[in-house]
């Protein structure tokens, strides 16, 4: 499988000149160069291939790191990693306490190093690897710096403040499953403690938020970008050119509201459309069925029934193209010889698939290529990365990490919509590059 260049991409190379140093930009200068964005890097963890990102608080001397969760409500973390005895936490009784959590307040009881009060604001905190939720977390308070760009550029750091976080102690259940280097947890979900929200609404920037999620581990890495675009892609050529995107509605599930659901219309492989029943593409009065996006599965994991279908299509197109296929590496069904197939720019030469959704006046269609529908299992094997996620599948189709990487989808939460651009193998790039370690 070709390998993309390691290129610079959405202008990350010209961090190198960041470095902190534009803290000390003027006023004056933030007001001739305005920003529409604030810019956060994404890494991918080798051992548990969690995507985590870094928030610099004012109250820790070493930024947090935490994994990311699409579908995550707020924040939290552990409490040794924050010098909570200088954050504010926020009183049960207090007017902000009942807005934050929309109307509903909980309490909590338990003492804390933070608080002298016995009743604080209280939120639950959620591990969606484990599956694990605690309640009565404390909620705090305090400020974080964040980075600014005008889609090309770094511009000066910002303090946003006040920005809410809850923390557990470190020998808390909830820190099981997550990465060595994780921290906690920061949730991107609908709700008002999410991070794009309290980012979006301190600063006055549009409510969107986009990721583009690297492929590689900690040595490269990706962005999030808070505020909206525009959005630049250098190629290999280091030639810069404006990201189009393709849109299609945002869908909310009855009992999922914090999630990120669209609707898919048919999957096809190479043009053939997948046999199945398609009612597993709507979303009932319960909230089953639907599709949703997933920072936290590794892979796209499909109701059987849709499994099976896609097997069966893609091992039929793979034999049509002379793909010798091999034995199966567990969790994987559908293994091939790499040895059979070419490889290209955007990954082994291999069947498509399609994903077919709602536009603005037509249909359209997510493309997904050889470099995202396979991953290696073991030497000279490559095999479909999609997992059987059984009959009893609450959500029929759940698009995982390996599927999103190296394209830049955007999440417009003030028109309900989601934006996707193509796979950026395309223009010979990707989200990783090489600039900004931690």
């Amino acid at each position: 499988m070709a390998n993309p260049v390691p290129v610079q991409v959405l202008f990350f190379f010209l961090s190198l000149f960041h470095a902190h140093a534009s803290t000390s930009t003027t006023h004056a200068s933030k007001v001739d160069v305005p920003y529409t964005s604030i810019i956060l890097p994404i890494r991918k963890d080798v051992a548990t291939t969690q995507y985590h990102t870094i928030i610099d608080f004012q109250i820790s001397s070493n930024p947090v790191k935490a994994t990311l969760d699409l579908g995550g409500q707020n924040f939290w973390f552990n409490c040794d990693h924050i010098n909570v005895s200088t954050a504010h936490p926020i009183p049960c009784a207090s007017p902000k306490c009942k807005t934050l959590l929309d109307g509903k307040p909980t309490c909590t009881s338990r003492s804390s190093k933070a608080a002298a009060t016995t009743s604080t604001c209280a939120v639950s905190a959620s591990n969606s690897v484990t599956g694990l939720v605690v309640c009565g977390q404390s909620l705090y308070e305090s400020s974080i710096s964040v980075d600014t760009s005008d889609g090309r550029l770094y511009l000066f750091s910002e303090q946003l403040s006040p920005f809410y976080f809850a923390c557990s102690s470190p020998g808390s259940s909830l820190f099981q499953g997550l990465a060595k280097v994780s921290a906690g947890l920061i949730g991107l979900g609908r709700s008002p403690l999410a991070l794009h929200k309290q980012v979006t609404s301190s600063l006055n920037l549009a409510p969107k938020f986009a990721i583009c999620l690297p492929a590689y581990d900690k040595y490269y890495g990706g962005s999030m970008f808070i505020g909206g675009g525009p959005y630049y892609v250098a190629n290999r050529t280091a030639a810069f050119f404006s990201v189009s995107l393709t849109t299609t509605p945002l869908v909310t599930a009855p009992s999922a509201s914090n999630e990120y659901f669209i609707d898919v219309l048919a999957i096809k492989v190479d043009g053939q459309p997948l046999r199945f029943d398609s009612s597993l593409l709507s979303i009932d009065n319960h909230g089953v069925g639907g599709t949703k996006l997933s920072t936290v599965n590794r892979f796209t994991v499909l109701h059987t029934s849709i499994y099976k279908a896609l097997v069966h299509e893609f091992v039929s197109k793979a034999a049509a193209r002379n793909i010798t296929r091999v034995a199966s590496v567990a969790p994987y069904e559908a293994c091939f010889s790499v040895k059979s197939t070419a490889g290209t720019r955007t990954g082994p030469r291999v069947p498509t698939i399609d994903m077919v959704l709602p536009g603005n006046m037509n249909n359209v269609v997510w493309r997904i290529y050889g470099v995202n529908s396979m991953v290696k299992a073991k030497k000279d094997v490559m095999c479909l990365g999609f997992v059987d996620g059984g009959y009893n599948a609450r959500t029929s189709i759940v698009l995982g990490g390996h599927q999103l990487e190296d394209y830049l989808i955007e999440f417009d939460l003030s028109t309900s919509r989601l934006g996707f651009s193509s796979s950026l193998h395309l223009q010979y790039t990707a989200c990783a590059s090489a600039s900004r370690l931690f």
